[in-house]
């Protein structure tokens, strides 16, 4: 994504239409998910990490963001663990996908 349209999108990210988004994805965990401190919940294309306050009641938030200015804002908002797209090796990958799953498999029936 070119440098300025990622911006707007930072910019963008108390407007209405995320708060909105963050609003719905709060009553979906709230019905499906269950909170614990053992879950991990991945964030994929985590952005600026606008999510993360929506997220963390649910367990460690890990981000998965191509971008390293906003990997550098996830860190700093205290995602448990942040990954750009090319630095993960095939046994994080692998990792990842198993706690997503777990994560999955934790929900409420």
């Amino acid at each position: 994504m070119e440098r300025k349209a990622f911006q707007l999108l930072h910019d963008a990210e108390s407007s209405w239409w995320y708060r909105g988004r963050a609003n719905v994805v709060a009553r979906v965990l709230l019905q499906f998910a269950t909170r614990s401190s053992d879950n991990t919940v991945l964030d994929i294309g985590s952005g600026w990490g606008g999510m993360f306050s929506t997220l963390s009641s649910y367990g460690k938030i890990i981000a998965l963001e191509p971008d390293t200015e906003a990997q550098t804002s996830c860190s700093a908002r205290r995602y448990t663990k942040v990954y750009g797209m090319t630095n993960l090796t095939t046994l994080e990958k692998e990792k990842l996908a198993q706690g997503l799953l777990y994560s999955h498999a934790n929900t409420k029936p």
